[in-house]
């Protein structure tokens, strides 16, 4: 969590490189509708669901719940739910905080969310 230049993406891709196993993949939402954020979502959670035997994880970049999160709130838990039931890691960069819907339905602690100081 953090505003514009604060180098969320950079310390995302940071810590994809140095966590080791699996492969990270990224979905860039920067400046995306609401209706095409749902529908990236969505088509990101089938592949997951669809895929269980590849160890990828997922670096959602510039997901900003500012303009209509209602939109493509399900098809961020419906990704979200897939990528714990096979055990993946997920980042989501923002600009604010995640919906408490989401929090507490994914059961996400505190301690997960980190606001990015200027790098």
């Amino acid at each position: 969590v953090g505003s514009t230049g604060m180098g969320k993406s950079l310390l995302s891709n940071l810590v994809a490189s140095v966590t080791g196993s699996g492969s990270w993949r990224k979905i860039d939402l920067r400046g995306v509708e609401p209706e095409r954020i749902k529908d990236r979502l969505t088509y990101a959670a089938r592949l997951i669901e669809d895929d269980a035997e590849k160890s990828t994880d997922i670096i959602v970049n510039d997901l900003n719940f500012d303009s209509q999160p209602h939109v493509y709130e399900n098809a961020l838990g419906r990704l979200l739910y897939a990528l714990k039931l096979q055990n993946r890691r997920v980042i989501v960069t923002s600009h604010y905080e995640m919906p408490a819907r989401l929090v507490s339905l994914h059961n996400i602690h505190p301690e997960n969310f980190i606001v990015v100081p200027p790098l």
